[in-house]
């Protein structure tokens, strides 16, 4: 059996499923055709997917992050490589540094989910066996607002962080990373100044 009609097979497996079916079960009642419609549209890539395509590009990275709380923000130097992949649908980030003395990367996966009408995001890195995720929304401004739970050896059941990243005119762009602290107040830890190289 051919990769494509493996695909083929599970997206008419899909539409059977939600097709002719109950409201009450979480299901919503399409015909098969109707199911069909609604998953290409859903599918396929928007206006939203063209904004997060509008960082594409190599970046040289000014950050300052918190080390210490209470300390002032200190100052190093990454690079980004930002590429949009199956087919637009998402944005696909390569963070590289050197953190403490030792190679870091992270990668950032983020995309536009016509169903629940959100920006999703997910993050890992090589210092860490965990998945950051995220949800947000874009605002008025251009910028972008997510919001997630982070889950660490200090706070193992989870504490919310939030991401804010906006592209300025000069086509700079602006990633801010707030974290909470133990009196439940957010706090910048980080903030990414990327230049197009």
């Amino acid at each position: 059996m051919s990769y494509k009609t493996l695909i083929v097979g599970l997206m008419l497996a899909s539409t059977a499923a939600c097709a002719n079916t109950s409201s009450d079960n979480g299901f919503v009642d399409l015909s098969a055709e109707e199911a069909m419609a609604a998953m290409m549209e859903h599918g396929t890539p928007g206006t939203e997917h063209g904004y997060l395509a509008e960082t594409v590009g190599s970046w040289d990275i000014s950050s300052m992050m918190l080390m210490d709380p209470g300390m002032p923000l200190e100052q190093a130097s990454a690079t980004s490589e930002i590429t949009m992949i199956l087919g637009g649908r998402f944005m696909h980030e390569t963070f590289k540094m050197d953190f403490m003395g030792m190679p870091f990367e992270g990668n950032l996966l983020m995309g536009y989910n016509h169903v629940t009408k959100q920006y999703q995001s997910i993050w890992v890195d090589s210092m860490t066996t965990g998945m950051s995720m995220a949800t947000g929304v874009r605002l008025e401004d251009g910028s972008f607002d997510m919001n997630g739970t982070m889950y660490d050896a200090t706070t193992p059941n989870g504490r919310p962080f939030r991401m804010h990243t906006k592209k300025n005119a000069d086509d700079t762009v602006l990633f801010e990373m707030y974290d909470t602290g133990p009196d439940g107040e957010e706090f910048l830890i980080m903030a990414n100044t990327y230049t197009r190289r």
